[in-house]
């Protein structure tokens, strides 16, 4: 008892610390709140997105990749993407499977916090769609995709992804961890250029209520 009395300051100086890191980080890098970033961003944060974005156009990126993310900006608008939204394609799991695809996709079951509990219909669905996989894009940190059943009709598939801000690389993992902790408090989608609410995780994420018995309030798109 003596020993953890000892240690309860050390403990209170650490907490102390990682919420002012948390609260630095928040200000310096994404806009908390429910709009899109480029609703919220005052005229610096503005141009740090425009540079950011220059930054990623000059960079080389996969053709294969470039390919997948042009299809994707063609249903929803960069703003929604890289504020993190987490998007839903009615589309049997054609994305998702052309995705895994790529050579730079990764086996990320372990190291997501997404449908944790999430069940097919079937062996054969859970075999072909239960892993989750993540790509490092290079300036824009890392995107997460997987597969669902919906839950208007079990057996048919749908792909679902989302930018993150931080991949989990040991480089990345500290700042992934904050983004997840920004997460967890909030409710809210942190993106490498902004945060939004479009969460399936939470059916209301302003009162942050759960419901495990429905999705949340995600982009579904066609």
């Amino acid at each position: 008892m003596k020993t953890l009395f000892k240690l309860l300051p050390q403990t209170i100086i650490i907490a102390c610390l990682v919420l002012i890191k948390i609260s630095t980080y928040a200000q310096d890098n994404i806009t908390l709140g429910p709009s899109l970033p480029l609703t919220k961003m005052t005229s610096a944060e503005y141009q740090k997105f425009i540079a950011k974005l220059n930054e990623f156009n000059a960079s080389k990126l996969d053709p294969a990749v470039e390919d997948v993310f042009k299809d994707v900006l063609r249903k929803v608008s960069v703003a929604e993407l890289l504020a993190g939204a987490h998007i839903v394609f009615q589309d049997g799991g054609a994305l998702y499977e052309r995705m895994k695809a790529l050579s730079g996709a990764y086996n990320r079951s372990s190291s997501s916090s997404h449908y944790p509990k999430i069940e097919f219909p079937t062996e054969e669905l859970k075999e072909k769609y239960f892993t989750q996989y993540g790509i490092d894009i290079p300036v824009l940190g890392h995107v997460l995709f997987g597969a669902r059943p919906s839950k208007n009709d079990p057996n048919q598939i749908q792909s679902w992804l989302q930018f993150e801000s931080h991949g989990v690389d040991l480089a990345n993992l500290p700042h992934h961890l904050l983004s997840f902790i920004q997460h967890k408090l909030y409710g809210y989608q942190v993106g490498p250029l902004g945060t939004c609410p479009y969460t399936e995780k939470w059916v209301n994420p302003t009162e942050r209520v759960r419901n495990p018995e429905q999705y949340g309030s995600e982009i579904i798109v066609e």
